[in-house]
């Protein structure tokens, strides 16, 4: 894992390798995963954009790591794309500049 900042109190990821998980069970064991390093996960919609047939959601994420209690803070780029009023893709980017290159790529 990469750090931009790292203090006795606080860190904040600026890019986490993730796994990919397809489907519903996929989704789930993601959030499994996720939780139990994070039991205090939280996640705060800063910003979202309707652009038609995709969505894409600026958040605001954190939560304390389980083994040593440090905070993690974290920006992310959420990116849904529509069909039938039904999420038919989901992403998760660091950047603006890659999860609108998803949007590019979607829509």
């Amino acid at each position: 894992m990469r750090s931009t900042r790292c203090t006795r109190t606080a860190a904040s990821v600026a890019s986490v390798p993730r796994p990919q998980y397809w489907a519903g069970n996929g989704a789930g064991e993601g959030w499994e995963n996720l939780l139990d390093a994070w039991p205090d996960y939280n996640v705060a919609v800063v910003e979202m954009r309707d652009l038609g047939q995709v969505t894409l959601a600026r958040m605001h994420v954190g939560g304390h790591a389980i083994d040593s209690g440090i905070p993690v803070e974290q920006t992310s780029w959420h990116v849904w794309q529509w069909r039938r009023q039904k999420a038919v893709w989901f992403g998760v980017f660091s950047t603006e500049s890659e999860a609108l290159e998803a949007v590019r790529l979607r829509g």
